[in-house]
């Protein structure tokens, strides 16, 4: 082989050599790229898994409250529901009628309290013409007449 031609070889070799070293080098950054991103997973696994578990933590409290909850709301719709609501309105419709006989009750009374009135007044002018000493005088005189009439009844009946 001539020198030339060794010389091309040489050449080539290198060529091919700077060639593999830098696919070598790309090779190497794509491992350490592959690496990263798999540590990259990794921590992100890790993050998710403890959020998760936080988030879990939460969930379960937040299912504690929404049960406790809902029992609540099923004790009061229980209760609601115990309220007989055709008896109270029954109930408050007779209460309601009473009331409305008692206002015509007292309606009436107070028709008749004019009338009342003038009869109590007509009584007292009444009591007011008496003349007391007249009947003071009077209660004597008639003890002197039923005197007699009380001993004749008292020997009749005695």
């Amino acid at each position: 082989m001539d020198t030339a031609q060794s010389e091309s070889a040489v050449s080539t070799l290198k060529d091919i050599l700077a060639v593999e070293k830098k696919r070598l080098h790309y090779a190497r950054i794509g491992f350490i790229f592959s690496i990263a991103a798999l540590l990259l997973g990794l921590i992100a696994v890790v993050v998710l898994t403890v959020g998760l578990q936080t988030v879990g933590g939460h969930i379960d409290s937040i299912t504690a409250t929404l049960t406790d909850t809902a029992q609540r709301v099923n004790a009061a719709v229980d209760q609601i529901n115990e309220i007989h609501i055709k008896e109270l309105e029954a109930s408050y419709q007779t209460f309601a009628d009473k009331g409305v006989e008692t206002m015509e009750q007292m309606q009436e009374a107070l028709s008749s309290l004019p009338g009342l009135v003038q009869q109590a007044e007509d009584a007292l002018n009444a009591l007011n013409s008496i003349d007391i000493e007249t009947l003071n005088q009077s209660i004597p005189r008639l003890n002197e007449v039923l005197t007699p009439v009380a001993n004749l009844f008292g020997r009749f009946g005695g």
